[in-house]
């Protein structure tokens, strides 16, 4: 990785300039949350009489200058271009919340008149909009209560208006999948990551790996056992995560009844 290459934001959401050579209108919009937090988007138009608007949005990333925003144009639509409220931002990424983000930007276009609204999810966009789109549909008792880590999302009581359509462009399948495809099954202990199994490590070229090419051919012997290290690994990650939100609970609520007594 060079030392100019992006790694969040606007990482490989360009559009080609010559595209959106063109008459147009771009209206930017800062919007508050159902819970007190901030998102902006931008609303891109040709005639200004368009009736439908494709949304374009990322957990955490903000693509304003995302490729598909001339296809949009093209097709006759407004194209909505929103941000997280965290942008480059996993740590803080709790999807339900995020919906928060979704549903701000649902009824900031609904007000503003378009009959119909389509949901475009790409890459880590894709699960994002259908929780959006699943939750919605819900009755609000029958929303989500909690995030995995327990705090309340108040789903129940937040303005999600319906989306009319969804699109989908090289969508993964969640972020959790995601993650667990990705992540070294070779750890063994989480304070250290160089400290790794030698029988599981995907770098020695004893289980497959070429270092002079760079590529690797394992055994499916191998594949086998690192994909069950990886689970179990996920497994150890995330006892550890809820031991520790454990822990935070716990001093929230020792807090709370300290500052009542005082």
């Amino acid at each position: 990785m060079s030392e100019n290459e992006a790694t969040a934001g606007l990482r490989g959401a360009g559009w080609d300039p010559s595209l959106m050579n063109r008459p147009h209108k771009v209206v930017p919009a800062t919007l508050s949350t159902a819970d007190g937090s901030k998102t902006m988007g931008f609303l891109f138009t040709v005639t200004g009489e368009e009736s439908t608007v494709v949304s374009v949005m990322h957990p955490r990333e903000f693509q304003l200058s995302h490729y598909l925003v001339p296809a949009i144009l093209d097709a006759g639509c407004a194209c909505w271009v929103q941000a997280p409220r965290s942008i480059g931002n996993d740590l803080r990424l709790e999807h339900e919340i995020a919906l928060f983000d979704v549903a701000a930007g649902m009824v900031h276009l609904r007000k503003l008149g378009f009959r119909k609204i389509a949901l475009l999810g790409n890459s880590g966009g894709a699960p994002l909009y259908a929780l959006y789109n699943q939750q919605s549909r819900l009755a609000p008792e029958q929303r989500i209560e909690r995030t995995p880590g327990g705090r309340p999302t108040k789903l129940a009581e937040l303005d999600m208006p319906v989306a009319d359509g969804m699109i989908f462009v090289a969508p993964h399948g969640g972020q959790g999948k995601l993650l667990m495809a990705s992540i070294d099954g070779s750890v063994t202990d989480e304070n250290d990551p160089l400290n790794v199994d030698p029988s599981l490590d995907p770098f020695s070229p004893a289980n497959g790996f070429n270092p002079m090419t760079g590529k690797a051919k394992y055994t499916p012997e191998f594949i086998d056992r690192y994909r069950a290290a990886q689970v179990a690994r996920v497994e150890r990650l995330d006892q550890k995560a809820k031991q520790l939100l454990k822990v935070k609970i716990g001093a929230k609520r020792s807090w709370r009844r300290r500052r009542a007594w005082s």
